[in-house]
This record gives structure tokens, sequence and C-alpha cells, in this order.
């Protein structure tokens, strides 16, 4: 059984318990996305910030920077709903460690779901954009087209105009219609 399943499930009704349960398990990338999980339940604003620092304490322990970023959003996307907690500094910790990886695919990926994580906040969601779309520019892969077809999807919902903008530098043309839909 995955050990973050078990961690939302105990979380639902125990905040306490499920960050126990959490914070034992063993292996930091797991035990990090779990925490994550127990800080969307926490309403005690100091228990809140304790497992959000538990859960990226776990995070940059993790090999490489894709991981430890990709990681981390999962704690981001936390503080950012929760609202009352700035996460300018996190998220710019992240953009720093993102930008050790070489691989721009890695990079792109691990940016966008940061991207996402602080889609809500618009502008920490400008400053992860910048970065993203410098991560995109320099992707030289199939999934390049796939990106943007992902982050226009996301745009559309505050941007439509953005949106085809980005859309329209796919160059899968078959992508770019069935984005356009």
């Amino acid at each position: 059984l995955d050990p973050r399943k078990k961690t939302w499930e105990i979380a639902q009704t125990d905040p306490a318990a499920a960050s126990r349960f959490a914070a034992a398990i063993p292996d930091e990338w797991y035990r990090s996305q779990a925490l994550a999980m127990v800080a969307w339940h926490t309403k005690s604003k100091p228990s809140f910030l304790r497992i959000v620092k538990e859960a990226l304490t776990a995070a940059k322990k993790l090999p490489g920077p894709n991981r430890r970023v990709s990681c981390s959003a999962w704690i981001i996307r936390a503080i950012a709903r929760r609202g009352n907690i700035d996460l300018a500094e996190t998220v710019q910790e992240s953009l720093l460690d993102i930008e050790k990886e070489e691989n721009p695919v890695r990079r792109a990926d691990a940016l966008f779901l940061v991207y996402e994580a602080v889609f809500s906040v618009v502008d920490v969601r400008e400053m992860v954009f910048a970065s993203l779309w410098r991560s995109i520019s320099e992707m030289k892969s199939w999934k390049k087209d796939r990106l943007l077809s992902n982050l226009a999807l996301t745009i559309a919902v505050d941007d439509v105009d953005r949106a085809v903008d980005i859309t329209n530098t796919m160059a899968k043309l078959t992508l770019r219609q069935k984005t356009l839909e």
C-alpha cells in the first residue's frame, strides 16, 4: 500500500495521527508528499508551519534538483491553498534549485508542477512562468509540444489570448489544433 494513500485516508479524520504516520515513512519522497497531504488538512497555523518545514526538509534530501523541486511542488500547493502564508521564499528556493538541473526537459517538468501549484497566486505564478518558459524554449524533445499544450490549457482558465499565443508556438499541427479546441 502506498503510504501517501494511507496518510490521506488518516488525515481526513485525524491529522495528528496522519502526521505521526507520515513522519515515520523512511523514504524522503513519500514522507515529504505524505506530510504535504497532512498539511492540506491541518487547521492550526503553527502545526501547519511545522509540518511544511518537516516536508521541505525531507524534499531537500532527495538527489537531484528535478526530484527535489517536483516533490516540493506538493508542499508549495498546500501553502498556496492555505492562502495566509507567504510562499514566495519557498518558490524562490525551488527556482534557484531547479536552475542546477542541466536537462531542460527535467527542469521544465518540475517547473510545470510548481506552476500548477502556485497558479492561484498571480504574482508568484508569473515568477515561475518566466523560468518555465525559458526551460521550455531550451527543450529539444517530443515532450515540448505536450508541455506547451498543458501550459496553454492551464493558462486558458485566466487568459485565453495568452493561451492561444502559447498554443501557436507548438510545432505539431494536430496537437495545436486539439489544444485550441
